[in-house]
């Protein structure tokens, strides 16, 4: 027999362990044996947890170690990645630097000249944007840029463009600031020749400031032009509009009034058409008399000769249609009159007598209806 507890062998039939005191029941050995297996199983799964405890610890631990690895190695290399010291003595516009970079450190590793290569791109495109931008003067820019192309570290034609477009926008910018000085100060040669040059966003200003340039020159010489041929210095005029002819070679005005004078046949050729515009009026053709002195003055300007010959045919057209007026208004009433007025307003239209003529004649027609009215009404 032996003990159930401490496995002593007991007397047959005890029912106490004489060395452990544990009361017993009487047991066969295989009894004993089975219940020392049950008590070794019950032990086993809490030396099982304690072992999967320390495995799990070391576990974290491992974990732990890897991820400060991924998070310091990255962060080493960044710091000390030879594209990053590009940028940064890039960043400090420090060009000798960056050269050394390129020199000792980057020669050899094709991934890590690709970025830095990128980065002095990027910088380059910086500073032609910056300009753009006009956070960074012409002069800076350029100088930046001329300075990433004498290092030799990326391709010409990246720092070639980008000093090509600075430059350009650059004489645009100086250009339309030089026309508009020159064009409020009527120096219209200077302002349609900086106009021309503008390209940038003032482009569709500046076109249409050239034409208001060109057509102000022109007005101008041909006002100098008048002055001389009045005098009769021919030549003096004929050299000033060939001046001219140099800003303006397509003008088609300048160069009519040019054939007249050098052709010797200005004032003769004046004298004609004039002529011409006092016969359309003797034939009571007065818009086309008008339409005559006009095309004259378009070429010859207003010289004395035209200002005479448009005086005289507007005293025509007046005095011979208050004429037509009076007789109309004696034979056919005042409305007749009044239209015959009106329509001589039309090519005079600021004439102080015609004007007073027709308030005069619609006055009448105003009383005559009245005065019809109230005939009917009492009828």
């Amino acid at each position: 027999m032996i003990c159930s507890k401490c496995g002593a062998k007991l007397k047959k039939g005890s029912n106490y362990c004489h060395i452990c005191g544990t009361p017993q029941l009487v047991s066969t050995p295989a009894e004993v044996t089975a219940q020392r297996l049950a008590d070794a199983a019950r032990k086993k799964p809490a030396q099982a947890v304690a072992k999967k405890s320390k495995k799990r610890a070391y576990l974290v631990i491992f974990c732990i170690i890897i991820l400060m690895a991924m998070i310091i190695t990255p962060t080493v290399l960044v710091i000390t990645n030879p594209a990053m010291d590009v940028a940064r003595a890039l960043g400090k516009d420090d060009f000798a630097a960056t050269a050394e970079i390129f020199g000792t450190k980057i020669k050899g590793d094709t991934l890590t000249q690709k970025a830095a290569f990128a980065a002095v791109s990027a910088y380059v495109e910086n500073q032609r944007v910056g300009y753009i931008s006009e956070e960074i003067d012409f002069d800076t820019a350029s100088a930046n840029i001329s300075a990433v192309a004498a290092m030799n570290v990326i391709d010409e034609k990246i720092t070639d463009a980008a000093l090509s477009y600075v430059q350009r926008l650059n004489i645009s910018r100086t250009a339309w600031q030089a026309a508009e000085a020159a064009f409020a100060a009527q120096d219209y040669v200077t302002a349609i020749a900086q106009y021309a040059l503008v390209t940038d966003v003032n482009y569709s200003n500046a076109q249409e400031k050239l034409t208001q340039a060109k057509d102000a020159y022109r007005e101008q010489i041909l006002a100098q032009v008048n002055t001389l041929t009045d005098a009769q210095s021919f030549d003096a005029a004929a050299a000033l509009i060939n001046q001219a002819l140099a800003v303006l070679p397509e003008d088609g005005r300048l160069q009519q009034r040019l054939s007249y004078i050098t052709d010797g046949k200005n004032a003769e050729t004046l004298t004609a058409i004039l002529e011409a515009a006092t016969t359309q009026a003797s034939q009571r053709d007065y818009k086309g008399a008008f339409d005559t002195l006009s095309d004259a003055k378009s070429v010859y300007g207003e010289d004395a000769l035209y200002k005479e010959k448009l005086l005289e045919i507007q005293n025509i057209c007046r005095t011979d249609t208050l004429a037509q007026a009076q007789a109309a208004s004696a034979e056919t009433g005042a409305k007749a009159a009044a239209d015959i007025v009106e329509g001589a307003l039309i090519l005079l239209p600021n004439d102080a007598e015609l004007t007073k003529a027709l308030e005069t004649y619609r006055a009448q027609v105003a009383v005559s209806s009245s005065s019809t009215t109230s005939s009917s009404k009492a009828a």
